[in-house]
C-alpha cells in the first residue's frame, strides 16, 4: 500500500502553520513529519477573517514552502479550526435492537450513530466534527464495542463541536482560494490533548488548556474520550494589548517583547522597587516598574482562568481530573502561569504539556514547540481517519467512529 501524504493547516491569529506527514494506512504508529512551514498571519484579527485575500496569500506561501520542502503536490489538506466562536454540545443517538434482547450488529451501531449525527445544530451554526464518547446498552452498561452483545437498546453518546457558519466558511473559502481542497475540519480544542498529553493522562482525566493569540480553548479527556470542550475569545494578544495601553509602549511588538522577556503571571517575589527598560521603539526608551507590569498581566490572566474554571465547573468537569491540568499553545510559556492556574483551580496540579520527539529538528529544537500541540494532535487524528477509511483485513469492517473523530460535514 502506497504511503499517503497528510497536510494539516492552522490559520491562527498570530501564526499560520502547516505540517506535512507521511502515513501508511496499514502500518501502526504515528505519521512521520517530513516538513513544517510557518508564516506570520495576515488578514485575521481575534481569530476572525478580516481580509480574505491576505489570508489566501499567507496560506499560499505556507503551502508553497511545505510543497517544496516535502517534494509533493498539495491538493488536499485538513484544517485545524481555532476560532473563538467554537462551542461544544453533547449529542446522543439511539437504536432499538430488532429482537427482544437480541444481539447488537453493525447495522444497529450505524443506525445509532446516524441518529446521533442527525441532532440539529443551533441556527446560524455549522458542525465541525462529531466525536463519539461511549456506547450504552439498555441504559445501564457502558461498553467499548457493543457488537455481538445482547441488548434491547443501544445508545451512543458524543460531543459535537460547532462554530458560527459564516466565520468557519470564511476561513475555508480563503484557504481553498489557494487551489487546495479542505477535506476535513478538526477543532483545536479536541486535537490538543493528543498532541501534548500521554495515554495515561488521558485515561486518568486531564483538562487541557490551549492558549493561543486570539482565543483560548479547553477540553476534558477521561478514559481516552473527549467529554467536553469550550472556547474563550480571549488570548495572549489581549494581554499584549493591556501592556500596550497601560505603558504606552508604542507598538504591539514592543509590548509583546516586554511580556515574553520580563512578565510573570503571579506577583510573588517581585520587588516593588525593581524597574525594567521598555524595548525601544521609534528611538523612544523608558523604564517601568516590574511589579506594575506583572499586575497588568496577572489581572487579565486571572480573569481568563476564572472564566474557564467556571465553564469547566458548569459541565461537571472538575471531578475526576486525576492527571490535573495541562497547558499548551504559545501562551503556556509565560512564567509562573501553571502556579496561577493551580491557585484558581483550588489546588489542582498544573504543568506545561510536552510533545514527544518527532524526529523533525525544526520542531524538536524549538524552545516553544508546545505551540504545535493542537496541530500535531490533528495530524494524528487525520492519520486515524485515513486508516479507518481502509477496509478491515480481518473482521471485514472498520470502526465507523471513534475518539479521534470523524468530521461532521464540511461547513
Amino acid at each position: 500500500m502506497a504511503k499517503t501524504p497528510l497536510v494539516v493547516l492552522e490559520v491562527g491569529t498570530a501564526r499560520t502553520v502547516a505540517l506535512l506527514g507521511i502515513h501508511s494506512p496499514w502500518t501502526a504508529g504515528p505519521p512521520a513529519i517530513v516538513a513544517v512551514s510557518v508564516a506570520k498571519t495576515s488578514g485575521v484579527r481575534k481569530s476572525e477573517v478580516v481580509s480574505p485575500q491576505s489570508v489566501t496569500t499567507t496560506v499560499a506561501s505556507v503551502l508553497k514552502k511545505l510543497s517544496e520542502s516535502g517534494n509533493v503536490d498539495i491538493n488536499q489538506l485538513d484544517l485545524v479550526y481555532s476560532g473563538g466562536d467554537l462551542q461544544g454540545m453533547p449529542i446522543h443517538g439511539r437504536a432499538e435492537i430488532d429482537a427482544e434482547y437480541g444481539e447488537v450488529d453493525e447495522e444497529d451501531v450505524a443506525a445509532a450513530i446516524a441518529h446521533m449525527r442527525d441532532a440539529p445544530v443551533p441556527s446560524g451554526r455549522t458542525t465541525l466534527e462529531d466525536i463519539k464518547c461511549d456506547y450504552v446498552i439498555d441504559a445501564k452498561r457502558v461498553v467499548d464495542d457493543p457488537v455481538s452483545l445482547t441488548a434491547s437498546e443501544l445508545v451512543v453518546n458524543g460531543i459535537r463541536t460547532h462554530a458560527d457558519a459564516n466565520s468557519a466558511r470564511a476561513v475555508i473559502a480563503a484557504v481553498e482560494e489557494t487551489g487546495a481542497v479542505v477535506a476535513t475540519v478538526f477543532s483545536a480544542a479536541a486535537s490538543a490533548p493528543l498532541g501534548c498529553t500521554s495515554p495515561e493522562q488521558r485515561r486518568n482525566g486531564v483538562l487541557v488548556i490551549d492558549l493561543g493569540g486570539g482565543t483560548t480553548s479547553w477540553s476534558i479527556t477521561r478514559d481516552e474520550k473527549i467529554l467536553a470542550v469550550g472556547h474563550l475569545a480571549i488570548g495572549g494578544d489581549h494581554v499584549t494589548n493591556d501592556i500596550l495601553c497601560a505603558f504606552h509602549t508604542g507598538k504591539d511588538e514592543s509590548a509583546a517583547e516586554l511580556k515574553h522577556a520580563a512578565a510573570q503571571a503571579i506577583l510573588d517575589g517581585v520587588d516593588p522597587a525593581e524597574q525594567i527598560a521598555v524595548p525601544k521603539m521609534l528611538g523612544i526608551g523608558k523604564k517601568i516598574k516590574l511589579r506594575a507590569l506583572d499586575m497588568v498581566v496577572n489581572a487579565r490572566l486571572d480573569e481568563m482562568i476564572r472564566i474557564i474554571r467556571d465553564d469547566v465547573r458548569a459541565v461537571g468537569g472538575l471531578e475526576g481530573l486525576g492527571a490535573g491540568i495541562v497547558l499548551c499553545g504559545g501562551g503556556a510559556l509565560l512564567r509562573e502561569l501553571p502556579t496561577l492556574v493551580t491557585r484558581v483551580f483550588d489546588g489542582i496540579p498544573c504543568a506545561v504539556g510536552s510533545l514527544p520527539p518527532l524526529d523533525c529538528p525544526e520542531i524538536d529544537d524549538d524552545p516553544e514547540k508546545i505551540r504545535y500541540a493542537a496541530l500535531y494532535g490533528a495530524l494524528l487524528r487525520a492519520a486515524k481517519v485515513r486508516q479507518d477509511e481502509q477496509p478491515a483485513e480481518s473482521s471485514g469492517r472498520s470502526r465507523l467512529f471513534n475518539w479521534f473523530g470523524r468530521s461532521g460535514g464540511r461547513p
